[in-house]
C-alpha cells in the first residue's frame, strides 16, 4: 500500500479467495485500510496494530506519518525510532468501529510498553474481536488469566462482536 500498488493488493485478495481461503489484510497504519476500502478492496478480516499511545517511548502525534514503520529509524526521540506501532490510534478506533468484518488486534502491548491488563482492555474495548499478543513462555498463564478477567469485566465496547 505504501507504494500505491492497489492492483497488486486486489489481485492478491482475488488469488487467495480463488483457492478457497478467506483473505485478510494487515497493517500498522489504518491509512492502508481506508485507501483499500475507498477502492472497493474489502478483506474477510483485518489484522491491525491496536494500542493507545500513552507510554513513554511513543513519539509526539504531530510528528507521525503514515507508513513510517517501514521507513528510517531516527535517533531523535521526537521522531519515529521503532517505538510506535499504531501511529494513529484514534483513527484506528474510528475505522474499526464502523467495519463489519472481524478485526484481530496485534501489537496490543506496544512491544512491552503497555501492561497486558491495559493493552488487552484497550484493544477489546475499542473494537478488536481477537487479539494477538507476544509474550514469553512464563507469561502465558498470567496473561491468559488477565485476558479472561478483562473480557468478563469489559464495559466500554461499542462495536458488536464479529468472528
Amino acid at each position: 500500500m505504501r507504494d500505491n500498488r492497489l492492483d497488486v493488493i486486489g489481485r492478491m485478495m482475488d488469488r487467495i479467495r480463488s483457492q478457497g481461503y478467506i483473505a485478510g489484510m494487515g497493517a500498522h497504519t489504518v491509512d492502508s485500510f481506508i485507501i483499500c476500502e475507498e477502492n472497493g478492496i474489502i478483506p474477510d478480516y483485518y489484522m491491525k496494530t491496536m494500542h493507545h499511545d500513552d507510554y513513554w517511548s511513543a513519539h509526539p502525534r504531530e510528528n507521525r506519518k503514515a507508513f513510517e514503520v517501514d521507513g528510517v529509524r531516527n535517533k531523535d526521540h521526537n521522531m519515529f525510532h521503532d517505538n510506535c506501532f499504531c501511529p494513529f490510534p484514534d483513527r484506528t478506533v474510528e475505522f474499526v468501529n464502523r467495519v463489519k468484518v472481524p478485526v484481530v488486534g496485534f501489537k496490543v502491548l506496544a512491544a512491552g510498553a503497555i501492561h497486558p491488563r491495559d493493552g488487552f482492555n484497550w484493544a477489546f474495548e475499542n473494537g478488536a474481536d481477537f487479539i494477538c499478543a507476544g509474550m514469553f513462555d512464563f507469561q502465558v498463564v498470567e496473561d491468559t488469566n488477565i485476558c479472561i478477567d478483562v473480557l468478563r469485566n469489559l464495559t466500554g465496547r461499542k462495536r458488536e462482536w464479529y468472528g
